[in-house]
């Protein structure tokens, strides 16, 4: 059932861990995350477990163990380095595909508690960022993105991430 792995980083409050996440077949890694087309991870579910992980505290040091089970709430922000962000993060080629929705590229700026998020996110025709902020999802999808630390020095790109809206304190077009 869970095939396809995708290689993550969850940037948190007081640490940031690098692993693997194990995605069902043909599932895309914001469907898992958003629990949206059957993907396991719903309201139910409200952990994610990552393989495989590399802590980094904040105080600068970092421990490895085999497995972690995250509380999604506590995420602030999932990035991933490379993948397919045209078919979405993890999808496969298979009999189902996934329908093709015309959106306009925007780029958005989000402050966090522990980050600042900068990227592209996207607008559905008819929709503005007041509406993309209000969507029924967990986890808004961004392209190309700038993340920084507020509380840490660390700056890096990700092709993807996943920002978790309960954590964003404010939303703006750049």
């Amino acid at each position: 059932m869970y095939d396809n792995t995708v290689n993550v980083t969850f940037y948190m409050h007081d640490k940031v861990l690098i692993g693997t996440v194990s995605l069902p077949h043909g599932k895309r890694l914001s469907d898992f995350l958003n629990g949206v087309n059957g993907a396991p991870n719903t309201d139910a579910s409200r952990f994610i477990k990552l393989t495989n992980v590399t802590v980094c505290h904040n105080d600068g040091t970092k421990e490895n163990v085999e497995t972690a089970h995250v509380n999604k709430s506590n995420i602030e922000i999932v990035a991933t380095p490379d993948g397919d962000v045209v078919r979405g993060i993890g999808a496969q080629m298979s009999p189902k595909h996934y329908p093709f929705i015309p959106k306009t590229k925007v780029r958005a700026s989000m402050t966090m508690p522990d980050f600042d998020v900068a990227g592209y996110l996207y607008c559905t025709k008819g929709q503005n960022l007041g509406d993309v902020i209000e969507d029924k999802i967990e986890f808004l999808p961004v392209t190309d993105a700038q993340i920084r630390g507020t509380q840490i020095d660390v700056t890096r790109s990700a092709v993807f991430c996943a920002v978790n809206k309960e954590q964003i304190g404010s939303l703006y077009h750049e």
